[in-house]
């Protein structure tokens, strides 16, 4: 060998080795994005779950306050058929009539 050769040798060493740093630099920066766009994903779905979970949560609260309503008003005509009936009932000299059943 001549040392020429020698020379160009190390030359072509050294570019190779810049040549694979570079594709080392690359495939890590790859990594890097691909890792933050999965970090991304996973925050995401957390915060659809976690809405999903407060809608649901939502619902159940609506129709509990739609039945508690209905039952409110339910109670408030109950109350007022039971006055018109407790009227029907009632007389002025004899007070409350009681209907008792053997």
């Amino acid at each position: 060998m001549k040392p020429i050769d020698l020379q160009i040798n190390i030359s072509q060493m050294h570019e190779v080795a810049k040549a694979g740093q570079i594709n080392n630099e690359a495939i890590t920066g790859q990594q890097h994005l691909l890792e933050k766009e999965s970090s991304d994903k996973a925050k995401t779905e957390k915060d659809r779950v976690n809405e999903k979970k407060r809608a649901e949560r939502m619902a159940l609260r609506q129709e509990e306050r739609k039945k508690r309503r209905k039952n409110v008003i339910r109670a408030k005509e109950g109350k007022r058929n039971k006055s018109e009936t407790m009227e029907n009932f009632r007389d002025e000299k004899l007070g409350l009539i009681v209907d008792v059943r053997k």
